[in-house]
C-alpha cells in the first residue's frame, strides 16, 4: 500500500512537470504564431507599396507620353504655318515676276519703236567686236613671248585663227591660254629655272683687241698696250654725229659655254680701271641695235632684229662701289640675246657733267659685266 502511494505521488510529480512543458510549449507557438502573423502583415503591405509603386511609374509614364503627342502635335502646327507662309512667298514671288515679264514686254514693244536702242545695240556690238580683237592680240603676244622665252615654237599657235569666242566653241580663248600655260609649266618641269652666268668683256681686250705681240713677234709688256688702249681712246674716228666716244664690238655664241642654250640678258655693269677718275660717279651708254642670234634648246639658231635701245650704266672705279649695288646695275636690255652683231660702247664727255673729270688718258681698261641667263642642254 505504502509503495503504491509512493508510485502515485511520482506520479503526480511527473504530471506537474508534464504539464508545465506542455504550457511552456504552448506559450511557444503562441509567440510563433504572433509572429508569422506580424511577419505575413508586414509582407502584404510590401507587395501593396511595390503595387503603388508600379501604379505610380505607369501614370508618369502615360503623362509623359501625352507632353510629347501634345509636342508633336505643336511641331506639326508650327510646318503647317511655315509652309502656308512659303505658299504665300511663292505668290508673292510669282505675282511680281508675272508683272516683271509683262514690263519687260512692254519695253521690247517700246524698245522696237525706239531708234535709240538700235542705235546703242550696233555700238555695244561694235565695242565688243573691239575687246574681242584686242583680247586676241594679247594673247597672241602672250603665245609669241612664250617661244621666245622658251626659244620653241608652240605648236597650237595656228588654233588662235580658229577663235571666234571667249569661253565657248571648240576653239576659245580661255581654253587656249589654259593650254599655254600647261605648255609653260611643262617646259619648266622639263629644263627647271634659268641659270644665271656673268660675261666681262674688256675694253682693252676685247672690243679694241689691243694685241699682246708686237709685229715683230716681240710681247709687248703691259706698259706698252695701255699706251696703245690710250691712243685709240684718243683716235677722232671714233667721234660719232654729236661727238659722243662711240666703240662698237659684238658678241658671239663661242663667248658662251657649248653645253647651254637660249642665252638672254639679264643686267649689265661696267666698271672703269684707271688713276685719275675724279669722284665717284660717272655715265656709260652701252647701245644694241644689231642682228641677235638665241641658240635653242632644240639646238637650232634663231636670229631676231630688235629695236635699238640704250642702257645708261653708273660705272663703279676700280673694283670699289661705293653706293648700293642696283645703283650699278641696269635692266634695260633685259630678255635680250646676248649674242648680237652690233653693240657699242659709248662715252660722253661733251654733254655728260658726270663724266668731266674722267681723265682717258689715265684709263687702263673699261670692263662691261653682262649677266645673261640660259638653260644647261639636256
Amino acid at each position: 500500500m505504502l509503495g503504491f502511494q509512493l508510485v502515485s505521488a511520482q506520479l503526480d510529480v511527473a504530471s506537474m512537470g508534464i504539464e508545465r512543458d506542455m504550457a511552456d510549449t504552448e506559450q511557444e507557438i503562441a509567440e510563433i504564431e504572433a509572429a508569422t502573423t506580424l511577419w505575413e502583415g508586414q509582407q502584404q503591405c510590401e507587395v501593396l507599396r511595390a503595387d503603388s509603386d508600379a501604379t505610380m511609374r505607369k501614370l508618369v509614364l502615360e503623362i509623359g507620353h501625352v507632353d510629347l503627342e501634345a509636342l508633336k502635335v505643336q511641331y506639326r502646327l508650327r510646318l503647317a504655318m511655315s509652309e502656308a507662309q512659303q505658299l504665300r512667298n511663292q505668290a508673292g514671288r510669282l505675282h511680281a515676276e508675272q508683272q516683271e515679264m509683262e514690263q519687260q514686254t512692254i519695253n521690247v514693244a517700246a524698245a522696237r519703236n525706239d531708234p535709240n536702242v538700235r542705235i546703242y545695240k550696233n555700238d555695244a556690238v561694235i565695242l565688243a567686236d573691239l575687246t574681242f580683237q584686242q583680247a586676241l592680240r594679247d594673247v597672241y603676244k602672250a603665245a609669241k613671248v612664250f617661244e621666245y622665252f622658251t626659244s620653241q615654237s608652240y605648236a597650237r599657235l595656228d588654233q588662235l585663227f580658229l577663235v571666234r569666242m571667249v569661253s565657248h566653241g571648240d576653239y576659245n580663248l580661255e581654253t587656249f591660254l589654259v593650254e599655254l600655260e600647261n605648255a609653260f609649266r611643262d617646259f619648266q618641269q622639263q629644263y627647271g629655272n634659268p641659270d644665271t652666268r656673268v660675261e666681262v668683256i674688256s675694253l682693252r681686250d676685247d672690243v679694241l683687241a689691243i694685241p699682246r705681240t708686237a709685229a715683230d713677234g716681240r710681247p709687248l709688256t703691259q706698259s706698252e698696250r695701255i699706251a696703245e688702249l690710250r691712243r685709240r681712246l684718243a683716235d677722232a674716228s671714233l667721234l660719232d654725229a654729236r661727238g659722243y666716244l662711240t666703240v662698237p664690238f659684238s658678241t658671239t655664241l663661242d663667248r658662251v659655254s657649248p653645253l647651254t642654250r637660249n642665252h638672254k640678258v639679264l643686267a649689265l655693269e661696267a666698271e672703269l680701271v684707271g688713276a685719275d677718275l675724279g669722284d665717284t660717279v660717272g655715265r656709260i651708254y652701252v647701245r644694241q641695235r644689231g642682228t641677235g642670234v638665241v641658240r635653242s634648246v632644240a639646238d637650232e639658231r634663231t636670229f631676231y632684229r630688235l629695236p635699238e635701245r640704250t642702257a645708261v650704266l653708273n660705272p663703279f672705279f676700280n673694283g670699289v662701289r661705293v653706293f648700293s649695288p642696283e645703283v650699278y646695275r641696269s635692266d634695260r636690255m633685259r630678255n635680250r640675246p646676248f649674242a648680237n652683231t652690233h653693240w657699242e660702247l659709248v662715252i660722253n664727255q661733251r654733254d655728260e657733267r658726270a663724266n668731266q673729270d674722267v681723265n682717258l688718258q689715265s684709263l687702263t681698261d673699261v670692263r662691261l659685266y653682262v649677266y645673261y641667263t640660259d638653260f644647261t642642254q639636256l
